[in-house]
């Protein structure tokens, strides 16, 4: 066991005179203590109980917003870097909110992630992402797939198969054009809901890795989850141009990943010097704005219809057998595409 300790401190009588105030000020302390990495220690600051009361605030806003039907699905595509073919596209979240407007992930995803309604939201997200998928494949627009971002609720709840099961039964998507994205910390707590997400592979569905290099899961986790797929992070992606140490960081992920059988996707990708390292690296796509900024729905399919759209390349590693071992090296080949459904 590795063990390790966090302090929130807080002192009578400049910080409260009453003791359930006084241990209430310490917590808040502890918690910025724990935000910042752990193994640390924080007094308590005014700003600390400011900061709650906003946190709490911004939590009953995105109840409401729920309620409201205020959030709102935008796509990025996914670049065959070979090619420049649309293979793919990430669902991303947005709210409009009535005052403020359209708000960025940045502002509210967090407190979204712990708040009660994650999983509920999630579950929207999934079905929305799907219905959408569907219906430009039945316009013809074929997609390889859609990525959704899953919240840590979600990827630890027991519902998560039954949610996804329930959405390709609605929306008649076949599970291999679903790719489910957690990020690698999230990984170091997925001991209890590895058998479900083994389920949910099961069907077919793929997972991957996002913003893969930023967090602190041990290479192992690659072989041991059943990944299909990682996703460089835009910090990385955003540098190899300038600076030899991110060059050679992306250069060996790109190398372990395909030794490990994996795919890769590089976000952040705003350059055509980006793009041009990339594929000489032999990384499959690439994602950012040097393609497109994340769109609204009709905006996408407008975009769809002015691009080419690929299916998986003929020798490619999108439907050549994985390499390596683990649970990427045990998954011959993906499955094979079904037709739509018409519910």
């Amino acid at each position: 066991m590795h063990l390790g300790s966090s302090a929130g401190i807080a002192i009578a009588p400049n910080d409260a005179a009453q003791a359930d105030e006084l241990i209430a000020n310490a917590d808040l302390a502890l918690y910025q203590a724990k935000s910042e990495g752990g193994q640390t220690y924080r007094f308590f600051l005014p700003a600390l109980r400011a900061r709650a009361q906003a946190r709490r605030g911004l939590g009953i806003e995105l109840r409401r917003a729920y309620a409201e039907n205020e959030f709102e699905l935008y796509f990025q595509p996914q670049i065959r870097l070979a090619d420049n073919a649309v293979v793919g596209a990430e669902a991303l979240l947005r709210w409009r909110h009535p005052e403020r407007g359209l708000i960025v992930p940045a502002a509210f995803i967090d407190a979204l992630a712990e708040s009660s309604i994650a999983p509920e939201v999630g579950r929207w997200i999934i079905r929305t992402a799907c219905a959408q998928t569907a219906a430009w494949h039945g316009a013809g627009l074929m997609l390889n797939r859609m990525g959704v971002n899953l919240f840590p609720a979600q990827a630890h709840s027991q519902d998560l198969l039954q949610d996804v099961e329930d959405a390709l039964r609605a929306t008649g998507l076949p599970a291999d054009l679903l790719e489910l994205e957690i990020t690698e910390n999230a990984a170091l707590n997925f001991e209890d809901s590895n058998t479900t997400l083994r389920k949910v592979q099961a069907l077919g569905v793929r997972l991957a890795f996002d913003d893969f290099g930023t967090g602190y899961a041990s290479l192992n986790h690659l072989t041991r989850f059943p990944i299909w797929r990682i996703k460089i992070d835009r910090s990385f992606v955003n540098r190899i141009t300038n600076s030899v140490e991110d060059a050679a960081i992306v250069r060996s992920l790109i190398a372990m990943a395909h030794n490990l059988g994996l795919r890769v996707v590089a976000e952040g990708v705003e350059t055509e010097a980006q793009a041009a390292f990339l594929l000489k690296e032999q990384c499959e796509e690439a994602q950012g704005y040097l393609y497109a900024k994340p769109l609204p729905a009709a905006e996408f399919e407008v975009y769809l219809q002015g691009r080419r759209l690929g299916l998986p390349a003929e020798g490619s590693l999108e439907d050549a057998p994985a390499r390596g071992r683990g649970i990427a090296g045990n998954a011959q080949r993906s499955p094979p595409r079904r037709k739509l459904r018409r519910v």
